[in-house]
């Protein structure tokens, strides 16, 4: 397994990966039609060249046998050059359990000490299993918090991991 910055040829890939996922996580959480929404939202390809191209913006995938299997958004906080946000980390439903989410958050963390961050913070919905994932791996609840998207509403926990 290798993780390689992503560039604009890998966002149809990187589209895929987040429909499948998504479908998968999501489906017993939110409504079709939110998913929907946010995956359009997110995920055209113009919307993720502009945040590739953008300074501060970090996108890595995670490639197996050629193939990419996971992939992680981060985002430099411009107001607190503490903290280094996950804004999207997602692997494909056969890759979970297998410590493909450890490598990339072993990574992001390497990539916030060399940006000189010692703090990473994400947003998980409050009923995404993954929030065990992030608990077991040192990050803790700061929040709950509701943000309005649209017609629909995220429900989520603000986490934190601080670096030593």
């Amino acid at each position: 397994m290798t993780i390689n910055t992503a560039n604009e040829h890998d966002i149809p890939a990187i589209i895929q990966l987040a429909e499948v996922t998504w479908n998968e996580t999501y489906r017993h959480i939110i409504s079709e039609e939110q998913i929907q929404y946010m995956l359009q939202l997110f995920y055209r390809k113009d919307t993720l060249l502009q945040q590739m191209r953008s300074p501060g913006h970090h996108f890595w995938i995670l490639q197996h046998d050629g193939e990419i299997r996971a992939y992680v958004h981060c985002i430099e906080d411009a107001l607190d050059t503490n903290i280094f946000k996950i804004s999207k980390l997602y692997v494909l439903p056969n890759y979970q359990g297998l410590g493909v989410g450890k490598l990339l958050l072993m990574h992001i963390e390497n990539e916030s000490y060399s940006l000189k961050r010692n703090r990473i913070l994400l947003n998980v919905n409050r009923q995404n299993p993954a929030k065990e994932f992030y608990l077991k791996n040192g990050f803790e609840i700061l929040q709950e918090i509701d943000i309005p998207l649209g017609k629909f509403w995220l429900n989520d926990f603000v986490m934190e991991k601080k670096l030593a």
